[in-house]
């Protein structure tokens, strides 16, 4: 089944997710190596999207602005184009398209570094706007940064 997960965590270092750059088949083990997370459904965390390379699913982010995505650089390094990369928001199954738009520009931080995925973090710019609503929204941002030992939610889409 394919869904949206959450995963509340300790915030003890600030990092980016350290993933694959084409992200392999989820092994059917992977449920035991998330402590804390539930399913839940996009309206609850309408941020989320799936991005998309060619329908198949790639990788998750957050919208910021209607056509601007954050995401992490290890998804898009790589890539020779933009070609085919779309990103489906609305929807907590990968098997039911909500808006989709095409990116055309992707801007991978200047010090992003392959070998460790320091600074693991992209702007992606989309051919149109997605249309906000009770499923679709930007991702709230912190006014502070979170003291030590903060819980956080922290979201991922994946095809499980």
């Amino acid at each position: 089944m394919n869904r949206i997960v959450i995963i509340s965590s300790l915030i003890l270092v600030a990092s980016a997710l350290n993933l694959a750059p084409i992200l392999p088949k989820v092994p059917d083990d992977f449920q035991n190596r998330i402590v804390g997370g539930s399913e839940v459904y996009i309206w609850e965390y309408p941020h989320q999207i799936s991005m998309q390379l060619r329908g198949r699913h790639r990788c998750g982010g957050s919208i910021y602005r209607p056509n601007v995505i954050v995401s992490a650089a290890h998804c898009v390094v790589g890539l020779n184009s933009t070609e085919g990369l779309t990103i489906v928001a609305g929807s907590s199954q990968l098997s039911q398209k909500g808006q989709e738009l095409d990116v055309y520009k992707i801007i991978v931080h200047e010090n992003y570094k392959t070998l460790n995925n320091d600074y693991d973090v992209a702007i992606l710019f989309l051919k149109g706007s997605f249309k906000f609503g009770s499923n679709i929204k930007p991702i709230a941002l912190a006014k502070n940064l979170p003291e030590t030992d903060t819980w956080v939610t922290v979201t991922g889409m994946w095809n499980k």
